[in-house]
């Protein structure tokens, strides 16, 4: 019995499970089962935070996969990671404004959609010239650009992993993925 483990492979496509085909499988996963979904969401009107509910899932996974790390017992700093990673503009918020944007996207925008099925106060689409804007206690999201901002650097992020000679790089991706998959 084939098991499909992808959009586009079955389990036999890792009988011989080399780098490079975990990389292929890794890529089809997540954009076949969410990235590609939250860009169709994203047609509809009043598909908005459905789109960003799938968003919110990808600072975590990619902090994992970058840091070859689980994030069990540390899913807050493994966000933060994730965020500051797909947007390292936020590294230079002064020290108290980056903790209060992540502690809201955290807070209110990833426990909100994990925990009780929609963002909490403080969330808000509205469509923007910058991706995200904090204004006091509110987050703004442009829900366009961010899928298109996180589908753009996973998509860097698999380019990386195909070309690089860096064992370091290299090792983080197959640390988690034998984490996930063990």
């Amino acid at each position: 019995m084939l098991i499909k483990i992808s959009p586009n492979y079955d389990d036999s496509y890792l009988k011989d499970a080399t780098y490079e085909k975990k990389v292929n499988v890794l890529s089809d996963c997540i954009n076949g089962w969410f990235l590609n979904w939250a860009e169709k969401l994203n047609v509809e009107e009043h598909a908005g935070f459905a789109a960003l509910h799938l968003c919110f899932s990808y600072f975590e996974f990619i902090a994992q996969f970058i840091y070859g790390e689980s994030s069990k017992g540390k899913s807050k700093e493994f966000f933060k990671k994730g965020i500051c990673t797909v947007f390292p503009s936020v590294n230079e918020f002064e020290n108290k404004e980056k903790d209060k944007f992540i502690d809201i996207l955290y807070n209110n925008g990833r426990c909100g959609f994990f925990h009780s099925g929609m963002a909490k106060k403080g969330i808000i689409i509205f469509d923007h010239e910058n991706i995200i804007t904090l204004n006091e206690d509110n987050i703004f999201i442009d829900r366009y650009k961010i899928v298109e901002r996180i589908k753009s650097h996973f998509k860097e992020y698999i380019n990386k992993l195909k070309t690089t000679d860096n064992i370091i790089e290299k090792d983080n991706f197959l640390k988690t993925w034998e984490n996930l998959h063990s």
